[in-house]
């Protein structure tokens, strides 16, 4: 409904990735306004950085010299854990000022990984949210992704069509979005050179691959996997989804964060996979959201295993208690009346 209260203003350097998403989530749940890098400085109106991470320095002075004026400051941190557990000299200064910031009313930092994931994370941020991409969909992209789901080999010009016909009647694994060495490509391709697992399962994927994986996305092509090298659609992506029976969420070790795709899955009450142990693991494991965990000596066996079953409702159910609880903690930073 409308609303009379100072308009949010939400930074971000770029929409690349998922931020023009965040964006869009902004704009709608908070009535969130793009502001640029001057203005920052001097807007009265409380400001959102959607990702610290991406302008950090510009986060730390931004809040230091707005709380002079009493003005509000919010800023998401994506990855907690490089800051709590970095040794190097840059993730030390980096856990010293987000340390400091949380003594510094009224700047407010807040992770997008609960801290009953990450404990420590509690020593650097004020507070979390769900990850937006947990909780972001309207009722429509449920209903394209409906759709999508009762496409088939009969449908081939769709890529939810296309991805089936090639599976047959085999199970689809899908890796979804840019593919690089830190999402796990390398280990999705080299597991599918075993013959075995190409029996039951198709492996996929919709994205562009960095250089340094284009070995990986060849061999996987070669062994009869689905390759889509490029960029794909908001639209194709969910048809990717829709073609899924589990995701690929087994991200390399030193990846260790919230993951958008796993959100996304997750609403849309597909299974993921995870790493054994991670912050993935341990949300998926928390929040009831169907997943398999696997370390990289047990994958094999597990692709081998039973599938877990998803309730579409309890997602419904479980979005919607993570959208209230993430945008009442972002109405309190936000100064109160801000959120929708």
């Amino acid at each position: 409904m409308a609303n009379s209260a100072p308009v949010v203003l939400a930074y971000s350097r770029s929409d690349e990735g998922h931020r023009a998403s965040y964006m869009r989530t902004a704009g709608r749940y908070l009535g969130a306004q793009r502001i640029r890098t001057p203005a920052v400085f001097f807007a009265s109106a409380p400001v959102l950085f959607l990702m610290i991470e991406e302008a950090f320095a510009l986060y730390v002075f931004a809040c230091f010299w707005r709380s002079l004026f009493g003005r509000r400051t919010v800023g998401l941190l994506f990855r907690p854990k490089p800051a709590l557990e970095g040794r190097s000299l840059r993730h030390r200064v980096k856990r010293g000022l987000l340390k400091r910031l949380k003594g510094l009313h009224p700047a407010r930092t807040l992770t997008i990984v609960p801290f009953e994931d990450c404990p420590g994370a509690a020593e650097i941020a004020d507070g979390w949210i769900y990850d937006f991409q947990l909780w972001d969909l309207e009722p429509c992209d449920h209903e394209r992704f409906r759709a999508a789901r009762g496409r088939n080999e009969d449908c081939p010009d769709s890529l939810a069509g296309a991805v089936r016909q090639a599976a047959g009647d085999r199970l689809v694994i899908s890796a979804i979005g840019a593919q690089n060495r830190r999402k796990g490509f390398g280990l999705l391709a080299g597991h599918y050179a075993c013959g075995p697992v190409r029996e039951r399962w198709l492996f996929a994927f919709g994205g562009k691959v960095d250089a340094e994986m284009a070995g990986a996305s060849a061999e996987l092509a070669r062994n009869g996997g689905f390759v889509a090298d490029r960029t794909v659609s908001d639209e194709e992506l969910t048809e990717l989804y829709a073609a899924s029976d589990l995701v690929w969420c087994f991200y390399a070790a030193d990846y260790d964060q919230a993951s958008g795709v796993l959100g996304r899955a997750a609403q849309y009450s597909v299974p993921v996979l995870v790493r054994s142990r991670s912050l993935s693991h341990r949300l998926c494991a928390r929040e009831g959201i169907a997943h398999i965990d696997a370390t990289e000596e047990t994958l094999g066996d597990t692709l081998h295993g039973p599938l877990p079953l998803a309730d579409s409702r309890m997602a419904g159910e479980r979005s919607r208690r993570f959208a209230a609880s993430s945008l009442a903690t972002l109405r309190e930073a936000l100064g109160g009346g801000s959120v929708r």
